[in-house]
């Protein structure tokens, strides 16, 4: 619909820029006039606006307070239809859709007919007009960047010397020409278009051509193969894209307002979706510069990429917070595979194996954020195509380049024009729009930095009109951190944003900022905050949550607040110069006491009988709320984990050591049960470490108990017993904790067939607590260990009462693992003896007390003698359903014990079933699990045993004969009686047929 009145055109292109907005009336007579407009001039627009609600219809324009509206839709107006498909065209170009992104930039150019504005005389709109002009060029770039990866780079030569004829300055469309005369094996051309742009600059501006150019005319001199045409099967056609179904993901948010990145997101994007190989790509460069946001946001993006899922693990390099071990990393990233915790395996090469094992066949991307070194990164590579490695670190990680292929993208300052663009993203651009220099100015002042910029942007933001100007009046001089003064460390730009958000916060916010720096974990609650400061949880949330507001600290779902790892490092410059050294010691050893409280508290509802077993020493009042239920106790230990396991490392590094052992101690139990293997052992040597350089010989014993128990838990009975010899010859075990350490020894000796020595062990117990009148741990643990020595020699008559006093005392103890022991060692003794129906019922007992417990090494044996006593009944749905369970647990504990009596419960399945060979194989198995590394006497000869039973059902006399004999000389060697028993009835039920299948046999 044409408009003729020159006045009537600039009205109409001022609201139609602000469809949808308020516009004022002066801003409105300043846009149609200037200042040469009629002192009244609302009088004047009404005629205008009257003639527009002529032409487009009386709800076209609403009048406002102070102004007027144009209401439409945003699909109507040429220059809101071109962003959203200017929009689109990035985030699919990004993921690689490059012919659907090419298609929509086109779209968007198409909607250009002439200059922007060329026919509306008003000056106020020339600056309008000149920023669509740049749009159009910005888009221009775009669209043939995406046309040179398609590789049309035949198409494109003409229209880019019309463009370059037209804007002889602009290097990005030059940069183009250049390429695709290349690319066209046109390289003289390429070169002298080169001199041309070079020419240009040089008259018209007296510079050099930007480094990008400069890098690609390096390129197309010496032929390098980064600029070579693209393979043809590197762009997708729209016609051949499908979305496979979506699998979860575990990334972090992905950050708002994004600017920038967009060659080096193509890159990597490119870089990740190499056929044929597991790519690893390296995303490196200074602190702060957003390396991980980009990986982050690169990942949630990559989703069609990598259906099977999208992982991301911090390696907490650059942060306050311990690195997690390559163990603890492997087995975060099993158990986001689906791995159950208390099955991971313990070595770091199985762990490895395992994980890559999990990955085969699928198309995974793995984000290692924060990486320090090549060795930290390599255990994560993928070992089959499909699936990728993205990194990032502060170190350029030559050494994953050089010996794993890896290849590496660098992250430098934003530029100018996109740190004013995060400004104004934040900000909003009409903030930035109006004060142009004071914007320029301040991302100058914060070095182009991401981190730093939205630092600023946020102290700005509170503010109702942000005065950018008055903003950087305000900015220290001199105010630098110590150690991010060096010159030649980009870290100084984050220090000026640093200190004029420090400077602006409240003294108690301020002081608490300076606090969170000497927390060694992850991340840290409201109320554990509260007590590191020492105030009240009322105040603590009131200054973190003005710190969070200043974007100082980051909020994380459950009242957790994370310091970021430069900012972790400013507050502690700022603590080391603000505060005293007795005050900050203070601090953190309280918060210290507060975590150690907590554990044993959540220990003592969960673990009683170990908790009253464990030396006892002098603690702070201070701690958290005690929890009154095993589910609280268990949330709590579950939740504080990470940090819990920090706090011990730290400790042990740095001091107090006492507080390294006394955690470990009290969370021991907790980590063990729960089958957090790898964290046990971590802090049991931490805490082993630290006892050694106090010099305190009762701790170290404490400690080499804490690792006896989990390697006896593992099944590693030689490292335990080598552990505990040395200790206790050595005679460094007290009072204290010589009886905890006599029972982990009897413990041992008794699964190593030892059994006078087991008896000894125990029986010293039994003295020790023979005066108490009320049950413990230690009077339990004395008759469950002399009845397990009784059963195993063959007393079944001697071992049943042991058992049931153990059983009671262990109820009356309040004791739930050590009374589903009781109960699976009676319930076994009671099969051996034939009383099959009690033994079972036992043993379901023993089940669901030992699931409640979360304990996967119980749950399995539990579940394997369950299956065995419902096999000998007949009952052979429920026995496959048992031993079914007690597969699942047993998998991948690499406990050789547990999985020798797994497989028996399946031999003995299988053989009621009437499947001979199959049992035959599964007792094959169990035999194999008792005599890899550490033999297992007792366990060995049980699956010789049933080993013979299965030869003799498929009527193979001999092979029978021969397990029985073997089963026969283990028994009488270590004295297992009842064993020795069956090996016999076994002989002489089996001796006839042996002689009638000897008399077949060829000779010799």
């Amino acid at each position: 619909m044409p408009v003729s009145a020159p006045k009537l055109r600039v009205v109409l292109a001022t609201l139609l820029l602000r469809a949808n907005q308020d516009v004022s009336l002066r801003e409105l007579a300043d846009t149609v006039w200037g200042s040469e407009g009629p002192a009244r001039p609302r009088a004047a627009l009404r005629v205008f606006l009257m003639r527009v609600r002529q032409l487009f219809g009386a709800d076209f324009i609403r009048t406002r307070p102070d102004g007027y509206r144009l209401e439409i839709a945003d699909e109507a107006v040429d220059l809101h239809r071109f962003h959203s498909l200017v929009d689109q065209g990035r985030s699919l170009s990004a993921e690689g859709e490059l012919a659907r992104a090419e298609a929509l930039f086109d779209a968007a150019m198409g909607l250009w007919r002439a200059e922007p504005l060329a026919d509306v005389p008003s000056e106020a709109l020339q600056l309008e007009a000149t920023r669509l002009q740049e749009l159009r060029l910005r888009t221009e770039h775009l669209r043939f960047e995406v046309k040179l990866r398609r590789g049309l780079h035949h198409d494109v030569i003409g229209p880019l010397r019309e463009l370059t004829a037209e804007n002889p300055l602009r290097e990005d469309l030059w940069a183009h020409l250049l390429l695709a005369l290349y690319r066209a094996h046109r390289q003289a051309e390429a070169l002298a278009a080169y001199q041309e742009i070079r020419r240009n600059l040089a008259n018209e501006l007296d510079v050099l051509p930007g480094r990008a150019l400069r890098e690609l005319h390096q390129s197309i001199l010496v032929g390098d193969p980064a600029v070579a045409p693209p393979h043809a099967s590197s762009a997708k056609t729209a016609a051949s894209v499908s979305e496979p179904p979506r699998a979860g993901s575990q990334l972090p948010p992905a950050i708002r307002n994004f600017v920038g990145r967009r060659a080096e997101t193509e890159r990597i994007v490119a870089l990740l979706r190499s056929e044929g190989e597991v790519p690893v790509v390296t995303v490196s460069g200074p602190p702060g510069v957003g390396k991980t946001a980009l990986a982050v946001r690169l990942a949630h993006r990559m989703r069609t990429a990598f259906p099977d899922g999208r992982f991301y693990v911090d390696l907490h390099t650059h942060s306050m917070a311990r690195p997690p071990s390559t163990p603890m990393v492997l087995a975060r990233l099993l158990r986001a595979l689906g791995h159950s915790a208390e099955h991971l395996p313990m070595d770091q090469d199985e762990l490895v194996a395992a994980y890559r094992t999990a990955l085969r066949g699928k198309r995974v991307l793995i984000t290692a954020d924060n990486a320090a070194s090549a060795s930290q990164v390599r255990p994560l590579i993928p070992s089959e195509p499909g699936c990728a490695l993205l990194v990032t670190s502060r170190n350029e990680l030559t050494a994953l380049t050089v010996r794993d292929g890896a290849r590496g993208v660098r992250l430098d300052m934003l530029t100018e024009q996109e740190s004013v663009s995060l400004l104004g993203a934040i900000l909003g651009e009409d903030v930035t729009a109006r004060q142009p220099e004071a914007t320029a100015r301040l991302a100058g002042l914060c070095g182009h930095l991401p981190l730093a910029l939205r630092i600023a942007a946020s102290n700005l933001a509170g503010s109702h009109r942000p005065d950018i100007g008055a903003y950087i009046q305000r900015f220290p001089e001199g105010r630098r951190v110590q150690a991010l003064a060096m010159d030649d460390d980009q870290h100084i730009a984050v220090s000026r944003a640093f200190d004029l958000s420090y400077v602006a916060l409240p003294s108690e916010a301020s002081a608490l900022f300076r606090l969170l720096a000497l927390f060694p974990g992850a991340d840290i609650t409201g109320e554990a905050t509260a007590v590191l400061a020492d105030i009240a949880p009322s105040e603590a949330a009131k200054a973190l949550e003005q710190l969070a507001a200043a974007n100082l600290v980051q909020r994380l779902p459950g009242d957790r607040y994370q310091l970021h790892d430069l900012l972790s490092e400013y507050a502690a410059e700022r603590a080391r110069t603000e505060d005293a050294d007795g005050y900050r010691a203070e601090a953190r050893d309280r918060l210290f006491d507060w975590y150690l409280r907590g554990a044993k508290g959540a220990a003592a509802v969960l673990y009683p009988e170990f908790v009253a077993a464990t030396r006892s020493e002098a603690e702070s009042a201070v701690g958290p709320a005690a929890p009154q239920e095993r589910s609280q106790a268990l949330h709590w230990l579950e939740t504080e984990r990470a940090n819990l396991v920090a706090v011990i490392e730290f400790c042990a590094e740095q001091g107090p050591g006492p507080m390294a052992w006394r955690l470990t101690e009290a969370m021991g139990w907790y980590l063990g049960i729960s089958g957090h293997h790898s964290e046990y052992v971590a802090a049991a040597r931490a805490g082993l470490r630290a006892a050694r350089s106090a010099g305190d010989p009762a701790a170290e014993s404490a400690m080499v108990g804490c690792l006896v128990w989990e390697y006896r838990n593992l099944g590693d009975l030689d490292t335990a017993l080598r552990c505990l010899t040395e200790v206790l010859e050595s005679g460094g075990p007290d009072s204290s904790t010589r009886p905890l350490l006599t029972v982990w020894h009897g413990s041992v000796r008794l699964e190593l067939g030892h059994l006078e020595r087991a008896r000894a062990c125990f029986a010293e117990i039994a003295d020790l607590v023979s005066g108490q009148t009320a049950p413990s741990f230690l009077s339990v643990a004395a008759s469950l260990g002399l009845g397990a020595v009784d059963f195993w020699s063959g007393r079944c008559e001697q071992a049943l009462p042991r058992m049931e006093e153990a059983l009671a005392a262990a109820s009356r103890a309040g004791a739930p693992v050590e009374r589903v022991e009781c109960l699976m060692v009676l319930g076994r003794c009671l099969l051996e003896m034939g009383e099959t129906e009690r033994a079972a019922g036992l043993l379901r007992t023993a089940a669901e007390e030992s699931s409640a417990l979360h304990n996967g090494y119980h749950q399995a044996d539990v579940f394997a003698h369950l299956a065995m006593a419902l096999a000998e009944l007949g009952d052979l749905d429920a026995a496959s359903e048992a031993a079914h369970r007690a597969r699942l647990r047993s998998r991948e504990l690499h406990n050789r014990c547990i999985t020798a009596t797994v497989w028996q419960a399946l031999g003995a399945v299988h053989r009621a079933q009437g499947e001979g060979g199959k049992a035959a194989t599964a007792y094959r198995h169990a035999l194999a699990a008792t005599t890899q590394g550490t033999v297992h006497p007792y366990r060995m000869c049980e699956s010789l045993l049933g080993l013979a039973r299965a030869h003799a059902a498929l009527g193979q006399a001999h092979e029978a004969a021969g397990h029985a004999r073997r089963a026969l000389a283990t028994a009488r060697e270590y004295g297992f009686g009842s064993l020795e028993a069956r090996a016999r009835h076994l002989l002489m039920d089996g001796e006839p047929a042996a002689r009638r299948a000897s008399a077949h046999l060829p000779p010799g």
